[in-house]
């Protein structure tokens, strides 16, 4: 049985469509991981414009709240557990809703 071609393609685009969405989801952890806590380490930095920022051992930016960084200040190497916020005022990067925050180790440290 042939089908025409009008009828074939907005099927094979719709499929190729969700297929490219599901991909995409895996490929970004901080997408829809409202309702867990994920651990961070990396680099307190200065990039963050409405909030405080850190640079993660996997390159990506991610942005705290609250603001209170337990004394720890940029260019502190830490470990961050929190959850991805739902909703942020921050503007960059992927929020984290800061439960935990520790020194970690230096990254060439075993």
């Amino acid at each position: 049985m042939r089908y025409p071609m009008k009828t074939l393609l907005p099927i094979l685009l719709l499929a190729l469509a969700l297929t490219g969405t599901a991909a995409a989801q895996n490929e970004n952890p901080g997408q829809g991981d409202e309702n867990r806590s994920v651990r961070v380490v990396g680099v307190l930095t200065d990039e963050g414009a409405e909030c405080p920022a850190l640079r993660g051992d996997d390159g990506q930016l991610y942005t705290l709240t609250p603001r209170d960084l337990q004394g720890f200040q940029v260019g502190d190497r830490v470990a961050v557990v929190g959850k991805v916020a739902e909703i942020s005022f921050c503007n960059q990067g992927t929020t984290l809703e800061v439960q935990k925050i520790t020194a970690a180790k230096p990254a060439n440290s075993l």
